[in-house]
């Protein structure tokens, strides 16, 4: 059985992900794992729910291929205006998550 993160604020819960998904999810496990990061993210930063912002990617070739088949569904999921696949620049806050054994740094700066 997979190990399990789930993430609470007061009695809300924000998010459950397996760290590892069976091979027939990874279109659920990465759309799930990638808007729960940008979302923590920009929390973290002191972004408001409704703040728009712009979401950077980083990650090997699988992790490009998957994001830019996600690319509406994350941008509408977390208000982003603009998905750059690249190093997020300076100054912009990260996360880093382990997905099926593949990095991924996602950034994210409010608009």
């Amino acid at each position: 059985m997979p190990e399990l993160c789930v993430s609470m604020e007061g009695l809300r819960f924000l998010s459950l992900c397996p760290e590892r998904y069976p091979p027939n999810w990874p279109k659920r496990a990465w759309r799930g794992r990638s808007c729960t990061a940008c979302k923590r993210c920009a929390k973290t930063a002191g972004f408001e729910i409704a703040d728009y912002i712009v979401t950077y990617y980083q990650g090997d070739d699988y992790v490009k291929q998957v994001m830019t088949n996600l690319h509406s569904y994350v941008k509408l999921e977390t208000l982003s205006r603009n998905l750059i696949e690249g190093k997020p620049e300076e100054g912009v806050a990260t996360e880093t998550f382990k997905l099926n054994d593949h990095v991924v740094v996602l950034g994210v700066k409010k608009v």
